[in-house]
């Protein structure tokens, strides 16, 4: 009856040990799977600062034309002004400056719409950085409850493992105070 009773408890200390160590196996599995995503994300994350650094730096340089062009849009017109208050020949000079004015002014507006291309892009980005941030931050939360679920685990079959031998040697008391005096005696 002991016996059967025995081999009961040891069965389900099996089957439980073989529960957990499957059930750890496999949380360490995810943890593994959320580590290389993670540092998916972060390898994304890093290049896509790389190229928010690369286009600001484009959207300065392009504001540095703009206002550039915009100095020289300036000059011109207070060209254009001095040449009018002058005489009759320097008319001709006047339609050079215009043709000139003209093309700046294109000019221009082509940084311009550069320049807003470069925000849309950069807006664009930003707004991606954001969101493997969050990424980024949800799988770090559940690296940490892996973590800590793995750990407790641990301390769990430690702790499983301490009470078992404790029992194991309280049955073996146990098992020989009932032994009979006689060794002849055997039952068999």
């Amino acid at each position: 009856m002991r016996e059967s009773l025995l081999r009961k408890i040891v069965f389900l200390f099996l089957l439980t040990t073989i529960i957990s160590i499957l059930w750890a196996i496999g949380a360490n599995a995810r943890k593994k799977v959320e580590v290389v995503k993670s540092s998916g994300l972060n390898l994304n994350l890093e290049q896509l600062r790389r190229a928010n650094t690369v286009l600001t730096n484009n959207v300065k340089q392009a504001n540095n034309k703009l206002s550039g062009l915009k100095k020289a849009q300036q000059a011109l017109e207070k060209k254009i002004s001095d040449i009018e208050n002058n005489h009759a020949p320097l008319r001709e000079a006047l339609k050079k400056a215009e043709n000139e004015n003209a093309g700046l002014q294109a000019k221009l507006k082509a940084a311009q719409k550069e320049t807003g291309n470069l925000k849309t892009i950069n807006n664009t980005l930003g707004e991606e950085i954001i969101k493997l941030k969050k990424e980024n931050s949800v799988l770090s939360g559940e690296i940490k409850q892996l973590k800590t679920m793995l750990e407790g685990l641990k301390t769990e079959k430690s702790r499983k493992g301490r009470k078992q031998s404790q029992s194991q040697n309280e049955a073996k008391k146990t098992d020989n105070s009932q032994l009979p005096a006689n060794k002849n005696n055997f039952a068999w």
